[in-house]
């Protein structure tokens, strides 16, 4: 099909947005001058619409029982039919298709921009959240970041025809002046700063109020919202608020640093005298400390030198030729403490060379099947006759 058409009468018409720098824009064509003719809507069948990527197309038919729409989500490029409108197909009908031009409003929404919007919100009284009867005036700069995400959402919340962005952003600040001040009013008391100490958390505020302010953002404009940025919370340090709050505050600021001056203080001499209270134990308990590690070291000396293994054995070798072999699974096994260490297991005959040897004492720990725990050797009934002081001589 050309340019041209006799049937429909006339140019058709090439549907696309060129503008550089927008939020919405209304389509019209070429040769109507916006609002001078009622036909400045007429779209004729077989028109081509151009929608890049990034851009939605709106077509709004306007009925009598209401608006409707039908949404062309680029990237798109296709001849208008009512294969490819839906609604317009319920309005007109298939009789209808490629006889007659249609009347609709074309709309082009810009999913791709990124809107910032600066507000200022004047001086406003934000109380200290330890001294609710004193006010300190505070003000906010900052910048939000949006863009459209549910186009239509948006549509259902704002007027296409005549949109302005100068208008929508004012909208906008309002409402961002509404819930910025009542964030920030109540974030002292929240987060347990004073008021004149609120310029520190600039940034940690900026993080509350974007997850603040993300919902209201959708709900109230249909906008999804990227970066909340404060440049500054000021105080107003010539009020007279301000000066008193801040002279209040700072006596409270040097009781807090002399009340913790002192108790470090305290804390101090308190240690000092636990020191000097404890310091004979404490010697006590280093002497016995080194008496330990000398024992232990010169038991290793010794277990480095002979080893008590070669000595029970040497002690064997000297016995004759025909030692006892014990019935293994008769005979009961004991396990000794060396050193820290269990050795054996061994036979009560193999226990008793080595108390003779002296290789073990009385000290020495010993356990066997049946006890419950370890006990010195000179209390196990078998070895308690090894440890019994000798009978007194004879007359």
């Amino acid at each position: 099909m050309g340019l041209f058409s006799r049937s429909e009468g006339g140019l058709m018409d090439v549907i696309r947005c060129d503008e550089q720098d927008y939020l919405i824009w209304k389509w019209q064509p070429e040769t109507k001058k916006q609002g001078k003719t009622n036909k400045e809507n007429a779209i004729r069948f077989g028109s081509s619409i151009r929608v890049k990527d990034g851009e939605v197309a709106v077509l709004v038919y306007r009925q009598k029982n209401g608006v409707l729409q039908d949404f062309l989500v680029g990237p798109y490029d296709d001849i208008l039919r009512t294969d490819n409108l839906p609604i317009l197909t319920e309005i007109l009908g298939v009789a209808y298709d490629g006889k007659s031009p249609f009347q609709a409003e074309v709309y082009y929404i810009n999913l791709s921009s990124i809107i910032q919007i600066p507000f200022v919100i004047p001086y406003f009284d934000v109380y200290d959240p330890r001294f609710d009867d004193f006010a300190c005036p505070v003000t906010v700069r900052g910048k939000i970041t949006f863009s459209i995400a549910n186009h239509e959402q948006f549509i259902k919340l704002h007027r296409l025809i005549n949109f302005s962005l100068e208008q929508f952003s004012e909208q906008v600040k309002s409402g961002i002046q509404k819930y910025t001040k009542h964030f920030i009013g109540n974030a002292p008391r929240k987060y347990g700063f004073p008021v004149v100490q609120i310029e520190r958390f600039i940034l940690e505020l900026s993080d509350a109020l974007k997850i603040k302010l993300t919902s209201e953002m959708l709900n109230d404009f249909g906008v999804t919202l990227k970066r909340v940025d404060i440049h500054s919370i000021e105080c107003d340090k010539d009020s007279e608020e301000y000066k008193k709050l801040y002279k209040l505050t700072g006596k409270q600021k040097t009781k807090k640093v002399i009340f913790e001056t002192n108790m470090g203080m305290i804390d101090s001499a308190l240690t000092d005298i636990d020191d000097l209270t404890d310091s004979h134990a404490r010697r006590k308990i280093d002497r016995e400390d080194v008496r330990r590690r000398n024992k232990l070291s010169a038991e290793k000396e010794y277990e480095t030198s002979s080893d008590w293994y070669s000595k029970f054995f040497d002690i064997f070798k000297k016995k004759d030729s025909n030692p006892i072999v014990p019935d293994v699974q008769a005979e009961t096994q004991y396990f000794i403490s060396i050193n820290g260490e269990s050795k054996g297991p061994f036979n009560i005959n193999s226990v008793s060379e080595m108390i003779k040897a002296n290789i073990i004492n009385n000290q020495t720990f010993i356990w066997r099947e049946g006890m419950k725990e370890w006990k010195k050797i000179s209390e196990i009934p078998e070895f308690t006759s090894f440890f019994m002081p000798p009978p007194p001589p004879t007359l």
